[in-house]
C-alpha cells in the first residue's frame, strides 16, 4: 500500500518552519519520492483540505471534489506529504475519515456497501507538543494576531483547553496505522532544528539545509496589545496577520514570549496539570520555564510612541483617523486594556 506522512502540527510548534521548508523544496523532494501535493493548499499547508473536513455534515461537493482532485493528483506517488494544524481541530474529525477512509482492517462488507470509506494510503501521523504554559502562551498570541478575539490569557486557557488532551491524541492513535508523538523542545530536536528533526523521524534525506528563520514569530509587548485593542473594536482584517508579523520581525520588542508571572504560571499548570501529564506520557519528561520576565503585554512607558509607530505602518495607515485610534493613548484606554489583560 501506498504511504501518506501526515503532519499535524500541533499550531506554534515550528509547523510555518517546515511547510515553508516543504514548498521551497518541492521539486528535490519530488525527485526523491516524496510528493507534496498542491490540491487544497493555497500556499504553503493543506489547510484547504482540513478547513473542508470541518464541512462534511451534510457531505458536501468542497470536500468531495478535493478528495477526487487530490487521489488523481498523487495517483503516480508512493510517497505523499501533507502538513497542516488544522487538521487536529475536532470538528474536521469525521471529515478526515471520509477523505483518507478507515483506520486498520475493516470487515469486508465495509468495501462492498461504502468504498468511499475505503483507505488508499498507509498513514504514518506525526505530531509535535509543548509543555502546557509554553503551547497555551505562544497560541494565544497567534489566536489575538489572525482573528478577532479579545479575552485575557487566563479566560483563553479556560476556553481552548477545556477538552482534554487526550480527545486529540486518543483520535489520532485510533485513526493511524502509525502514530508519533515528538517534544516540540530545542534542545531536544535532531540537530536542535525542527526540520532536521522532522526529517531525521521520517527517515528521509533532507533534500537542502534548513535555513534558520522563525517563519512565523510570535507578537509580544506592546503590538500584542495593540492588536487586542483593535480586535476589542472589531478591526480585525486577515492583511492584518502580515502586517503584525512584519513588525514583529523588524523589532525584538514585539516579539517573543510576554510575561506570566511565576505565581500565575504555578495556578496555570496546576489547573491544567493533566494536560502536561498527557504530554510527558507520550513524549517523556517536560522542562517547566519561567515566563516572569518576559515582556509585559502592555508597557504604559512606550505605548503613546508605539502605536504612533504602529499606524505609520502602511498597512495600519488607514486607521489613524478611527475614532478608537484617536482614544488610544488615554488613560481610560490604558485602564481599560490593563484590566482585560490581568483578568
Amino acid at each position: 500500500m501506498k504511504e501518506l506522512t501526515l503532519h499535524i502540527g500541533l499550531p506554534k510548534t515550528g509547523t510555518s518552519t517546515l511547510q515553508h521548508y516543504f514548498t521551497d523544496n518541492f521539486d528535490q523532494l519530488k525527485q526523491q519520492g516524496i510528493y507534496y501535493p498542491q490540491t487544497g493548499r493555497p500556499y504553503v499547508a493543506h489547510h484547504g483540505i482540513a478547513q473542508a473536513c470541518k464541512r462534511l455534515l451534510p457531505v458536501g461537493s468542497d470536500l468531495s471534489k478535493l478528495r477526487r482532485e487530490f487521489d488523481a493528483e498523487v495517483a503516480s506517488s508512493d510517497q505523499v506529504l501533507l502538513s497542516s494544524e488544522a487538521f487536529q481541530d475536532f470538528t474536521a474529525y469525521l471529515g478526515v475519515v471520509y477523505f483518507f477512509g478507515l483506520p486498520r482492517e475493516k470487515p469486508p462488507y465495509i468495501q462492498a456497501l461504502a468504498p468511499i470509506w475505503v483507505r488508499r494510503h498507509r498513514i504514518r501521523t506525526f505530531c509535535y507538543l509543548r509543555e502546557f504554559l509554553e503551547f497555551a502562551g505562544s497560541n494565544y498570541a497567534q489566536r489575538i494576531q489572525n482573528t478577532n478575539m479579545f479575552m485575557s490569557f487566563d479566560e483563553f486557557c479556560s476556553y481552548q483547553f477545556r477538552r482534554p488532551l487526550l480527545f486529540l491524541t486518543g483520535f489520532w492513535t485510533w485513526f493511524s496505522d502509525e502514530i508519533q508523538f515528538a517534544p516540540f523542545e530545542r534542545a531536544k530536536l535532531y540537530n536542535k532544528s525542527i526540520v532536521d528533526d522532522f526529517f531525521w523521524r521520517i527517515g528521509a534525506d533532507m533534500p537542502s539545509p534548513a535555513l534558520n528563520r522563525d517563519a512565523n514569530p510570535s507578537i509580544a509587548g506592546n503590538l500584542l496589545a495593540f492588536k487586542l485593542f483593535l480586535n476589542a473594536h472589531s478591526l480585525h482584517s486577515k492583511a492584518l496577520y502580515g502586517v503584525c508579523s512584519e513588525l514583529a520581525r523588524e523589532d525584538p520588542a514585539f516579539r517573543g514570549r510576554f510575561r506570566i508571572t511565576d505565581s500565575a504560571a504555578k495556578d496555570l499548570r496546576q489547573r491544567f496539570q493533566q494536560y502536561n501529564k498527557k504530554v510527558e506520557d507520550l513524549v517523556g519528561k517536560l522542562s517547566y520555564k519561567s515566563f516572569h520576565n518576559e515582556k509585559p503585554i502592555l508597557n504604559p512607558d512606550t505605548w503613546s510612541a508605539d502605536v504612533e509607530r504602529f499606524l505609520s505602518h502602511p498597512g495600519l495607515a488607514h486607521l489613524k483617523d478611527h475614532p478608537a485610534m484617536l482614544r488610544a493613548s488615554t488613560d481610560a484606554t490604558i485602564s481599560e486594556l490593563r484590566k482585560k489583560i490581568s483578568q
